[in-house]
């Protein structure tokens, strides 16, 4: 990491240096490269209730064994999509992917009428949450983002109990079917 391209580029040679020292190979093919933006004003975006900045247009040429190296708009580093222009919409839409997957892939345990609503509660609290919520603490929320976890549980929650989207049941009357008060996930976001 590095605030300027040349910055940069110096971190890419002596990284280089070091791998060919130690005789290790950096697949250029495999490298990536992204320059976060910097807003230069401040529009308000009458699409989502928030604040956005109008990007700069921010371009990042580095080279690595005199191969540009390709420049991406998203990365995913330790778990978490990091967006070019810092927003969280990469990240959010990935957490509600998995958590539709882990739902799926549950179920077959959440239709069983053997299985207790205290067990279903528990995978939730094990496993659909901290799939919907992993590194969140480092989040910039928003209310659309918060809306967008906050179906995903209620996706399974509905599932759970056996109650579609189409019956007419509002949230609230699912988290009570499910022993559950309403705040379930208890993200609270700014503005």
């Amino acid at each position: 990491m590095a605030e300027r391209e040349r910055e940069l580029q110096r971190v890419v040679d002596k990284f280089q240096s070091v791998c060919k020292r130690r005789k290790l190979k950096v697949n250029v093919g495999k490298s990536k490269v992204m320059a976060f933006e910097r807003a230069e004003t401040e529009v308000i975006d009458f699409a989502t209730p928030y604040r956005v900045g109008v990007p700069t247009g921010t371009k990042c040429e580095i080279t690595l064994k005199g191969e540009r190296m390709e420049e991406v708009k998203e990365f995913k580093y330790l778990g978490t999509v990091l967006c070019k222009h810092g927003s969280m919409e990469g990240e959010i839409r990935e957490r509600a992917v998995m958590g539709r997957q882990v739902i799926g892939s549950l179920g077959r345990i959440m239709k069983g009428r053997s299985v207790s609503m205290e067990v279903k509660r528990g995978l939730r609290n094990s496993i659909i949450l901290p799939t919907l919520t992993y590194a969140s603490e480092t989040w910039t929320w928003s209310r659309v983002h918060q809306s967008r976890i906050g179906a995903v549980e209620m996706s399974y929650l509905r599932g759970a109990c056996g109650v579609s989207r189409w019956d007419g049941e509002s949230n609230e009357s699912v988290y009570e079917r499910c022993g559950m008060s309403e705040k379930a996930i208890g993200i609270e976001c700014g503005g």
